[in-house]
């Protein structure tokens, strides 16, 4: 089983001309889990675990709207093996 959170650190500051300045700090969580059992294999994934409303100063629609809210992401798979 792999288990991993992932911190995106802040960024601050205007950004390539941008006419919006960016003057909050935007610290964003996630987290990963996957585990492997013979042939199938299970993970899930969740962004912006603590659903912190911000946006992304280098998206083209950051005058209008803002980035999307905790995203669960469920996988399931199988491997397929040729008998011989």
């Amino acid at each position: 089983m792999d288990s991993k959170i992932k911190y995106l650190p802040p960024r601050q500051g205007e950004r390539f001309g941008s006419t919006i300045k960016n003057n909050n700090a935007q610290n964003i969580l996630g987290y990963k889990s996957k585990i492997d059992i013979k042939d199938f294999s299970a993970s899930i994934m969740v962004t912006n675990v603590l659903n912190k409303k911000y946006r992304n100063y280098l998206n083209s629609m950051r005058y209008f709207a803002d980035e999307m809210g905790r995203n669960f992401i469920f996988n399931l798979s199988y491997t397929f093996r040729k008998k011989d």
